[in-house]
């Protein structure tokens, strides 16, 4: 099979892996104790089935006996003397408790850590006033793992299909001395894949695992995954080979010839968005935020695009449980006399007489914005100039993404389908979080969040969170959009569950009779 992917790697450790690249590496080369299935249902992976308490706290998780961590020639003579010659390559209990309790440590610093917060102790542990140790994570035995939360979670075993939830062997952890998951030499895995290649900057590969005895057997002999940014390349590679599927944008999408010979899964799971980096000296103004964001005209945008504007600040797709609608106004609603107090205020805040400020924007939507700029230039007057900046969507992609920006119009694409996916993009120092907002408030709201299992109380919880984040003015939702999984039709069985990033290949096959 062969795949593009938008980016290279730092790191396919799982605990700590970011970037869809890194998540296709681990959703296919480790099984956590469950995965989610075709369906988007869960099934049983290095577990072998499952139980939970009645009054849903405990669940018990018996392990298959089979599960083997596939320790490769390359691992072999990296670490040489530094692994026990009695390495014991059976996947027990004791891998996934060392992986929570290392996941769950705030030196790990790992981003998805806080959806572990439903397990015992586990808030304490991330606040720093409880070691590691304490986490409500026990092994039985060598097959049977025990984790305790602290309230009824009815989408846990979701959280444990996540990366952040992988098995971590401690003997290979530590003998790989801090490299772990760095490169292929320091790589360990338990899935029907194994990570075989790793060329920065140009192709990955992971191969079937001939010695694996799970679930998931898998289907295809490898898959390519080759780093490409240039969506005209793509196309090209889709149309004529060598790429079987891909994971493509609305724009990609509509330049798809013969769309009649892939199947085409659709995601609504993008809103683009006016996004402020509330680090810069001038959008750190709340004023400034608002100022902006009333003098922007939905009419002016949605005449030049032709779309109707989002009603809400989360994506579809994030919430098929919900209503489509927690806010009773659109965000996007202008008012020219408030626009022009809140200008007045933050010339005020920050003792000046005017703003300079830059827009990035992809190239695709230069015309429109240009027409949004002038009317900031009609309602804001002559105390604040906007300069619009139009790239290639990687350089926007690179610069809002490093943080070398003021504001933009970028597409916030949610990372689950879970609604707390989307609302943890904006946290205090997670490393996704691009409007670099830190509010104590909101971090709390999320944790609570979190905590809540009953349907209606859930609801309203997320009512709260997009109206702090509305509020905030952290961003300013436009238009939805929906990116596609495209696969040509002499293949099957690639799918994706939630994201980018949870593309599996294990299934993966040619139809009969099509090579």
């Amino acid at each position: 099979m062969y795949y593009p992917v938008a980016s290279s790697l730092y790191s396919v450790d799982p605990q700590i892996a970011k970037g869809d690249t890194a998540g296709i590496i681990v959703t296919n080369t480790f099984d956590g104790l469950v995965f989610v299935n075709e369906a988007g249902e869960i099934a049983c992976a290095a577990a072998e089935s499952y139980t939970l308490s009645p009054d849903g706290l405990i669940y018990t998780f018996s392990l298959r006996k089979d599960g083997q961590w596939l320790l490769s020639s390359k691992a072999k003579s990296a670490l040489k003397e530094k692994l026990p010659e009695s390495f014991d390559a059976r996947v027990t209990a004791y891998d996934f408790v060392f992986a929570l309790r290392r996941a769950i440590a705030p030196e790990t610093k790992a981003d998805d850590a806080v959806l572990l917060s439903p397990i015992v102790n586990a808030e304490q542990i991330l606040a720093g006033t409880l070691a590691p140790e304490h986490l409500g994570v026990r092994a039985l035995s060598d097959f049977v793992l025990e984790i305790r939360l602290s309230q009824p979670q009815p989408r846990f075993l979701y959280t444990l299909a996540r990366p952040v939830a992988m098995p971590c062997n401690e003997i290979f952890f530590e003998a790989c001395g801090g490299r772990y998951g760095l490169s292929l030499e320091y790589t360990l895995s338990n899935g029907p894949f194994y990570f075989s290649r790793w060329r920065e900057g140009i192709s990955l590969c992971i191969a079937k695992n001939e010695d694996y005895t799970g679930a998931r057997t898998a289907t295809a002999e490898a898959a390519y995954l080759y780093v490409n940014t240039d969506t005209d390349d793509i196309l090209k590679k889709l149309d004529s080979g060598p790429y079987n599927a891909a994971y493509l944008d609305n724009a990609a999408f509509a330049k798809l010839k013969r769309a009649e010979d892939y199947t085409v899964s659709s995601f609504e799971n993008t809103v683009w968005a006016f996004v402020f980096n509330m680090a810069d000296e001038n959008f750190a103004s709340h004023s400034l935020r608002r100022a902006v964001s009333l003098a922007i005209n939905g009419e002016v945008l949605q005449s030049e695009a032709g779309q109707a504007l989002a009603e809400r600040m989360v994506p579809p797709f994030c919430t098929p449980s919900f209503s489509k609608t927690f806010l009773p106004a659109r965000p996007v609603e202008t008012n020219e006399d408030e626009a022009q107090r809140e200008l007045n205020a933050a010339l005020t805040e920050l003792s000046t007489s005017s703003f300079e400020v830059t827009l990035l924007c992809a190239e695709e939507h230069e015309k429109m914005l240009r027409l949004q700029m002038q009317e900031w230039q009609r309602i804001l007057g002559v105390n604040i100039n906007v300069r619009l900046s139009p790239l290639p969507f990687d350089e926007l992609k690179k610069a809002v993404e490093g943080g070398s920006y003021e504001f933009a119009f970028y597409p916030l694409t949610a990372t689950g389908v879970d609604v707390q996916d989307f609302f943890k993009m904006f946290l205090s120092g997670n490393t996704s979080n691009i409007l670099k907002m830190q509010d104590e408030a909101y971090d709390n709201a999320y944790k609570a969040l979190l905590k809540i299992h009953d349907g209606q109380q859930l609801k309203e919880a997320c009512s709260g969170l997009e109206k702090q984040l509305q509020e905030q003015t952290a961003y300013v939702p436009v238009f939805f959009k929906p990116n596609y999984l495209v696969m040509r039709k002499e293949v099957q069985g690639i799918y994706l569950y939630s994201s980018p990033d949870t593309v599996y290949f294990t299934s993966a096959k040619y139809r009969a009779g099509s090579r």
